[in-house]
């Protein structure tokens, strides 16, 4: 009888560890592990489209370059035909890089990071989309580096853009859109980069 009421004690409270949250976990960990993931996913579609293209010579010829470009970007575009808003930033995504951003202008460089974006280049009217190329008329303001100093850092070929209130994902070498947080950028923040 003892060891039958010892034996439920142990199931009951063995019950409570699996039923419960697992200790010690943190959720923004796993959110954030999951955007390294979909990152990673992304490079490896995107080295099988650039595979797909020959290489350049050494070349300074700007058109030869932005014909490399326009090739990887039409490969990677036609890879990922389906891709849409969130496919990388999720909404739970969007959600830590949000107060990641507004964490950073509430810090003692939001000042600094206020007046670096309001010295952008004034751009009017310009539609930006996901798996499409970056605008070439659009100025390609750096990162206010306090800033990309709080967003988790990406492969060499992608970066991180403004435009307007939004943060935009970038592949570099094909110059192409990967994916967009709308007002990632919080609204009592002005860039010169209204339409």
């Amino acid at each position: 009888m003892k060891s039958r009421i010892l034996v439920l004690g142990m199931l009951c409270l063995l019950d409570g560890f699996v039923v419960g949250q697992a200790p010690g976990v943190n959720q923004n960990s796993a959110i954030l592990a999951d955007f390294s993931h979909r990152i990673d996913e992304y490079v490896k579609l995107r080295k099988q489209a650039d595979a797909g293209v020959p290489v350049l010579k050494q070349t300074n010829s700007p058109d030869e370059i932005a014909e490399r470009e326009r090739l990887v970007a039409k490969r990677v575009s036609k890879a990922r035909g389906d891709a849409k808003q969130g496919d990388i930033f999720t909404t739970q995504i969007a959600g830590i890089f949000r107060q990641l951003i507004g964490s950073s202008f509430g810090a003692n460089d939001g000042k600094q990071i206020h007046q670096s974006l309001r010295s952008a280049e004034p751009v009017k009217g310009v539609k930006i989309g996901v798996n499409q190329p970056y605008p070439e008329a659009m100025p390609l303001q750096s990162m206010p580096p306090t800033l990309l100093q709080n967003l988790p850092e990406l492969p060499k070929d992608l970066d991180y853009r403004i435009i307007d209130h939004d943060l935009i994902l970038r592949d570099v070498q094909a110059n192409l859109v990967i994916d967009i947080i709308p007002n990632a950028i919080p609204s009592s923040i002005g860039t010169n980069a209204h339409p």
